[in-house]
């Protein structure tokens, strides 16, 4: 199928993934109708806006913040709206707040101060003109829970945004802050309910009374709190519990941008719930702070029209229905309908052609087109590790996942349908690609990517092989220095791990298994970005992977095990930041246990059975490491 460059617009070197509060998901209806709620509902009101990474919260967000705007509605941040003489019905002030911009500074404990802050400073902007001492008081009353670096950073914000004539006020708070952080003995409880009233009196002064309408109805403030599922799962739910005694002030609705699985992740951390089973204590505490979940209608999105869109935007118009229909399947069968997958899936894309059409002018060889560049670009996405090892062989067309899954019947082939002896036998190592049971996925994905290379009914092996040569480029597995995604051969899953095992002959298996896959487990507890692989020239060796790259190991013996930590990927301060944080959090290990080379790497070893709370605490504190790498890259 061919495809053609446009010439109309502009052509862009991928697609930004910067909320511009668009819709370009056909989500108005769900956009609308949540405006509508959030301006005729009863308050107090919390709203959770839910939705896995890259599903479009924020965006959500704001286009129902730009949905409010028939409401008398008038935005207090980023940046501030001119307010108007007079209001119509009820006023609506919006103020956003970004925690993950906040957490960047390493705040901790002071996030909830900074957005008190930002709340007071913001609600000062509006009708300034009128009274204002309420509103005044409420922002110096949060100096004694409050950060230098929150009013440093709120300063140089609401000077950026036109609002530096709040500069005395910010000046007294600041002159409160360090009157409150020399003095001792301050009673933390008593500090946040005074804040609390202080805040209710300066909503209640704000909509009270609109500028030149004095007969005007009470209005309501909304705020929209983003990126709470960008935290650390722990620091997420100790700040939802620190603003639960703000969310019940009168005539103000709080949205959150939190995803329940986040929520769950973080009660089990704080409480040490290991169990899977403890799911209901987190709902619990998901449903006592959130009235109303709002869940993104992903299933919903015309995922077609905004893939049209996104590759117009490279250069490229599709032609045609079928042609529009085809890269709606890849599509739909590599990524699905995350948006921001879609988006990072296509800037992949555009970086391939655009290193193609270069090798193109220096060859000759024109012989792969866009769709068939495509289609091997998404099998390599949605299996990086089934991808890496069919490029990993002598003859990429022989493979065995290649000959039943993706080249037609009739080319010796198979139809993706394999025996049941066939399907015991390759569990395992289909495991250890990333290819699910029964790769019911991955033969409806090679389905579509072999009809790309058909021509003249038969299938062209040639340029199916150098397209996939040419994908490698943006490839994470093959063969590097680095560490890898997808190393040939490696086992995921206990069983599978187990049965790896199994080669080396040890009497006690389960026993000597018992410790390590315990680490694993709470691992895995925690974070759905984590893998644990054991290698197939070394099944005890098994590597930890976060996103497919390996950011450690563990190493097993029959008695014991070691667990290795690799922070050289992580946000590191300075050298020997991590390796000083593990000696200050186990001072009570023999230090003789810890090994390190030139910060590359550092370990614990001979880790015991019954070690139970040892190995718990190095897990969590393992992914406080991985953690660090994870946001960073969010």
């Amino acid at each position: 199928m061919g495809t053609r460059k446009v010439d109309k617009a502009p052509v862009f070197a991928g697609v930004i993934d910067t909320p511009r509060g668009h819709d370009l998901l056909n989500a108005k209806p769900f956009v609308a109708g949540l405006a509508r709620f959030i301006t005729h509902c009863q308050t107090p009101m919390t709203i959770a806006v839910q939705g896995d990474w890259g599903t479009g919260k924020t965006n959500t967000m704001l286009l129902v913040e730009s949905e409010l705007a028939p409401h008398a509605h008038f935005r207090l941040s980023d940046p501030p709206e001119e307010k108007p003489d007079a209001v119509r019905g009820e006023p609506i002030y919006t103020i956003r707040f970004n925690t993950w911009q906040y957490s960047q500074f390493d705040m901790g404990e002071k996030l909830v101060g900074s957005m008190l802050e930002n709340l007071g400073a913001h609600l000062l902007l509006a009708n300034s003109a009128s009274k204002s001492a309420k509103r005044a008081e409420f922002l110096k009353s949060v100096a004694p829970i409050a950060s230098a670096t929150g009013i440093g950073l709120l300063r140089a914000g609401l000077t950026a945004a036109g609002g530096s004539a709040l500069g005395g006020v910010l000046d007294e708070v600041t002159r409160a802050f360090h009157s409150a952080h020399s003095a001792d003995g301050a009673d933390a409880a008593a500090t946040l309910v005074n804040v609390r009233e202080k805040f209710a009196a300066a909503v209640d002064e704000l909509v009270s009374a609109a500028p030149g309408v004095d007969h005007t109805p009470k209005g309501r403030v909304v705020v929209f709190i983003d990126d709470l599922d960008r935290l650390e799962p722990r620091k997420a739910v100790e700040l939802m519990e620190a603003l639960k005694l703000f969310l019940d002030v009168p005539h103000c609705v709080f949205v959150l941008a939190i995803d329940f699985e986040v929520v769950k992740r973080g009660v089990m951390q704080k409480y040490d719930l290991t169990d899977k089973g403890d799911e209901a204590k987190a709902r619990a505490f998901f449903d006592k702070i959130i009235q109303v979940p709002f869940q993104l209608p992903v299933s919903a999105y015309r995922v077609d029209e905004f893939i049209e869109t996104l590759i117009a935007q490279i250069g490229i118009e599709l032609r045609g229905a079928e042609e529009k229909r085809v890269f709606g399947q890849l599509v739909a069968a590599s990524v699905g309908s995350n948006p921001r997958s879609i988006k990072r899936l296509i800037n992949t894309f555009s970086l391939l052609r655009m290193i193609a059409d270069i090798s193109k002018s220096d060859t000759g060889d024109h012989s792969v087109g866009d769709l068939q560049l495509f289609a091997v670009l998404c099998l390599q996405t949605a299996y990086p590790d089934a991808y890496a090892a069919i490029v990993d062989t002598e003859a990429i067309e022989d493979h065995e996942l290649v000959q039943s899954y993706i080249m037609p019947d009739e080319e010796g082939g198979g139809t993706g349908e394999i025996s049941a002896e066939d399907a015991q036998r390759n569990e395992a190592e289909y495991a250890g690609l990333g290819i699910e049971r029964g790769a019911t996925r991955f033969a409806a994905l090679g389905k579509v990517i072999g009809d790309q290379f058909l021509v003249g009914g038969a299938f062209d092996r040639a340029t199916f092989t150098a397209a996939m040569t040419q994908a490698m480029t943006t490839s994470s597995g093959g063969s590097s220095s680095q560490p890898q995604t997808g190393t040939r051969g490696k086992k995921y899953g206990a069983a599978a791990r187990r049965a790896h095992m199994e080669q080396r002959g040890w009497r006690a298996l389960d026993a000597a298994l018992h410790g390590p896959e315990e680490f694993v487990r709470v691992l895995e507890t925690y974070s759905d970005d984590i893998r644990v692989g054991a290698s197939s020239s070394s099944p005890q060796d098994w590597v930890i992977e976060s996103n497919g790259r390996r950011i450690g190991m563990v190493v097993i013996r029959q008695r014991f095990f070691h667990v290795t930590f690799e922070p050289r990927w992580a946000n590191e301060p300075h050298p020997g930041y991590w390796l000083d944080k593990l000696r200050e959090k186990f001072q009570d290990l023999d230090h003789s246990r810890i090994n390190s080379n030139d910060n590359k790497w550092f370990s614990v070893g001979q880790i015991r059975p019954e070690e139970t709370d040892l190995r718990r605490r190095l897990a969590e504190f393992w992914l406080d490491i991985a953690r660090s790498r994870l946001v960073m890259q969010a």
